[in-house]
């Protein structure tokens, strides 16, 4: 540690006037806890102050201008600083002395701990004990992606990985192949090879042969796989079904018996039928397939878990049929069952999926300690001492449902990815994790004041949750590199879990490394027949579009609130589930109080509830009253549409166009 610093340090020495005058700009600001903001602030008033040619441009000013926050206990002040994503470094200066030490993670999570108790240190020091997380252990072994730019590209990295190992040792490469081969079935039915074929010498021997025979076919020949000629080299019926797509896949069989190497791996295993079964979870909020969007905690996700399952289910039957195959491929999303669930499906057992052929959701209720059913909606911040016997249940569901059990488990947001985890060890599966958001960047310095957020958020719960699952999981998918190791500029979501601390519970050295090859990243994109461009006139439905005026410019109804006096005004347009965090109530509380805005705009928001009486989720209830209480005013009548949130996608779709 002390040769990655010895520059910094060396020309730290060179310049203590302006970086005295540096500190104690920090320390004027009379605040404990500084964002990277305020640093980046006082960094500037300096550099223009003193010395403006040299210092800017030195180590020391780079590295101060890449600090994150900064702990001040006056005269000493703590940094962290990234000097870009996954990489950090912790300083600890002394103001009157301009002198600097970097200090391990560790140091810096107890300095900053003393914010809440002060005698966190000498308590420490007197010899007790603070409980540390080291998860390194759990990725020994893991490839880690060799830069900042490769971040999200975890599949390419582990086929490199494989290739790179086994190229060294080719007998153990062609041991590992064969296994997999010999042991790839359905039901126990062998899908490649079966009992005639014994080692990698029987393989290689019997594709030669299988190769000879299929050149003699034209390309498009139906080969059927399951006859006796076929089934007596040694072969089953899960290569394809015609000529050239099988020698293919037997080419690339060879080809890797000889030299494996990473693309030949990818295209063999793109091919191979492997998902019969996806059990996708999740838990929270209220999920089916109409009257349901805005509803508290039910949102984005439920659409973007349905499109997955109906892309999904298409793909596993194409491959499936491709390979020669005629099983049927099933998703079931696993998600609670709701009793008191008003006027939407959440009530029902199972419901099948629209748009697919063999999906479903299955619905399974929480139960509470003594066994009995909870009825109603619970928020996704106090289901988790439900979770544990959540899973035990939905274990025994699927086992008693039939025999096929789930050959991929995903667990959706952080309530999911732990039943997720629990889940693909009790059936041996591998485990899928999306994130869709981690709530421990969307409250500031949430971490830190965990225990001023337990009563309504149990963010101690979530976080370790979070920690476990992702470290569990064997791979990750993101819908954008910011959630992982965010920009130049901003922490990642995952990458805020590299390290912190849940003061007076335990402090994380280690959790997750945003270079860890588990991540995937793979954009959602939309669904081009909802979302195309408003000019395509020949797509857009007259009644909808008629239905869509009267919506945001007719005249009063129930499902809405307010009039527009002149809706010829462009609109200022959003569409939110009324969370806190979304904070629609403070952009009704901006637009009211701009009166040049008012007069250039009309406001349009589509919301979940206009009555705050009628809401289960206390957050829901705070923003409506907040946001009725803005719309009382003067100013306002005639400027705004408040109107509950419309299920239908063709309606959402054409609101975008319309706006």
């Amino acid at each position: 540690m002390q040769n990655k610093h010895l520059p910094f340090i060396k020309e730290f020495t060179r310049y203590r006037q302006d970086i005295y005058g540096f500190l104690r700009g920090l320390l004027d600001l009379d605040k404990k806890l500084l964002l990277s903001s305020e640093i980046s602030q006082a960094l500037d008033n300096q550099s223009s102050a003193l010395n403006p040619e040299g210092f800017p441009s030195t180590r020391v000013a780079r590295e101060f201008a890449n600090a994150q926050e900064a702990v001040i206990h006056a005269p000493w002040v703590a940094m962290a600083v990234r000097s870009e994503a996954a990489q950090w470094s912790y300083y600890l200066l002394h103001a009157e002395e301009v002198s600097c030490r970097p200090i391990a993670v560790s140091e810096f999570l107890s300095f900053k701990e003393r914010l809440l108790d002060p005698e966190t240190s000498v308590k420490e020091q007197e010899g007790e004990w603070a409980l540390e997380v080291d998860l390194s252990s759990f990725r020994n072994g893991f490839p880690i992606q060799p830069c900042v730019k490769e971040i999200g590209a975890g599949a390419d990295r582990w086929n490199q990985h494989w290739s790179q190992i086994f190229q060294k040792d080719l007998r153990q490469w062609k041991d590992q192949f064969f296994a997999f081969i010999d042991s790839h079935c359905f039901h126990e039915t062998p899908l490649l090879i079966n009992h005639r074929i014994q080692s990698c010498e029987d393989l290689e021997t019997a594709l030669m042969h299988a190769v000879q025979i299929l050149k003699q076919h034209d390309a498009k020949d139906e080969v059927k796989m399951a006859a006796p000629e076929w089934i007596e080299m040694g072969f089953e019926p899960g290569w394809g079904k015609e000529a050239q797509y099988i020698l293919a896949q037997f080419e690339r069989c060879e080809k890797l018996l000889k030299e494996p190497d990473s693309a030949t791996l990818v295209d063999f295993l793109e091919k191979i039928p492997s998902m019969f079964h996806v059990v996708i979870l999740s838990p929270h909020g209220y999920f089916g397939q109409s009257n349901v969007l805005g509803l508290p905690d039910t949102g984005g996700q439920v659409v973007y878990i349905l499109d997955q399952v109906r892309a999904l289910e298409k793909r596993m039957r194409e491959e499936i049929q491709n390979s020669g195959l005629s099983m049927e491929p099933r998703v079931t999303v696993v998600t609670r069952l709701i009793p008191n669930a008003g006027d939407t499906s959440c009530n029902q057992h199972t419901e099948p999926i629209i748009g697919t052929e063999n999906s479903e959701i299955l619905r399974v209720p929480f139960r509470c300690s003594k066994g009995e059913i909870e009825p109603d909606w619970i928020t996704r911040f106090h289901i988790w001492p439900y979770l544990e016997s959540y899973a035990n249940e939905v274990e025994k569901e699927l086992r008693s449902r039939d025999d096929r059990e789930p050959d991929l488990i995903i667990g959706n947001y952080s309530d999911g990815a732990l039943v997720a985890t629990l889940l693909s060890r009790k059936f041996k599966a591998p485990q899928c994790n999306i994130a869709h958001a981690l709530e421990k960047t969307k409250y500031l310095h949430s971490e830190l004041y965990w225990k001023d957020h337990e009563a309504d958020h149990q963010f101690s719960a979530q976080f370790s949750a979070d920690l476990i699952s992702m470290n569990a999981a064997d791979f990750l998918v993101t819908s954008a590199q910011q959630e992982i190791s965010g920009s130049a500029e901003s922490v990642g979501q995952y990458e805020s879990y590299q390290a912190f601390t849940l003061p007076g519970l335990y402090r994380t050295i280690n959790g997750i490394n945003p270079l860890d090859a588990r991540f995937n990243l793979n954009p959602p994109g939309a669904n081009s027949d909802v979302f195309f461009p408003y000019f395509e006139e020949e797509r857009r439905s007259a009644l909808l579009r008629q239905d869509v005026r009267d919506m945001i410019t007719g005249p009063s109804r129930p499902d809405a609130l307010g009039v527009l006096e002149d809706a010829n005004k462009p609109v200022v347009f959003a569409m939110s589930r009324l969370d806190k965090i979304k904070n629609l109530a403070g952009l009704v509380e901006w637009y009211a109080g701009s009166k040049d805005l008012r007069e250039e705009a009309n406001l349009f928001i589509v919301g979940g509830q206009l009555d705050p009486e009628k809401s289960k989720d206390p957050e829901e209830r705070e923003q409506i009253r907040k946001i009725l209480s803005t719309l009382k005013s003067e100013d306002m009548q005639g400027r705004y549409r408040w109107l509950v949130m419309q299920t239908d996608k063709n309606i959402v779709g054409e609101l975008y166009r319309y706006v």
